[in-house]
């Protein structure tokens, strides 16, 4: 069913900011889902269509774009609060009808199920 769809998401990464894919942990911020986002969930994460690894979702904090703080963005993308809410909204820019000013995000934490030597490449 759709929960267990969500369960095995699978998440295309086009590049890899501040290299947090190659860490054994990694933040995303992504448009609030109870179920998509849930802790348990897992993730299988590619980079440019190679294979990275499995993730878990091992935290999920729900927030306005506005509670994005300077913590959130530089483990996120390296960047400053302003740089990162802009990036935000840019990738979701093709989904008409958000407000911004009641729209929630997610900040997820995940963590790989298993160390791959893939994993901790430079890209």
């Amino acid at each position: 069913g759709r929960y267990r769809e969500s369960m095995e998401e699978r998440i295309d990464f086009t590049k890899n900011p501040n290299g947090v894919l190659n860490c054994g942990c990694f933040p995303l911020i992504r448009l609030a889902s109870p179920l998509g986002n849930a802790v348990g969930s897992l993730k299988q994460i590619y980079l440019r269509g190679i294979y990275k690894g499995t993730a878990e979702v091992v935290s999920c904090d729900t927030l306005f774009l506005s509670e994005i703080r300077k913590a959130h963005a530089y483990l996120f993308m390296g960047e400053d609060t302003e740089i990162v809410r802009k990036a935000i909204k840019r990738r979701y820019a093709d989904r008409k009808g958000i407000n911004w000013e009641t729209q929630r995000v997610d900040f997820v934490v995940l963590r790989y199920l298993k160390e791959d030597n893939r994993l901790f490449k430079q890209d």
